[in-house]
């Protein structure tokens, strides 16, 4: 299965993180600037990064399509999917 990405195409480089005005307030720093402002925190350099990385992975893993494939023909994959689940969640939240 191709998951595909974000169609809009973000440019996640025209994304800068703003330092914030020393000693203003969000109302104050918003009525400063004659209209709305978003400031972006520190982790927006991570999620470029994670971008770039995600662009150039290649789309489909042949190798990985390959070892799935021989281990549903064993039987080895499906049979048990608490396992399966348990994995995936594992995976998202990393190392503990």
């Amino acid at each position: 299965m191709k998951i595909e990405g974000n169609h809009g195409r973000v440019d996640c480089n025209a994304i800068r993180p703003e330092a914030p005005a020393a000693g203003r307030g969000k109302a104050a720093t918003a009525a400063a600037s004659g209209g709305d402002r978003v400031n972006l925190s520190v982790g927006v350099g991570a999620v470029q990064d994670l971008v770039r990385v995600a662009s150039a992975a290649p789309d489909v893993r042949a190798d990985a399509v390959e070892r799935a494939r021989q281990k549903l023909v064993a039987g080895v994959l499906g049979n048990d999917l608490l396992a399966l689940a348990d994995r995936l969640i594992d995976h998202m939240i990393g190392p503990r």
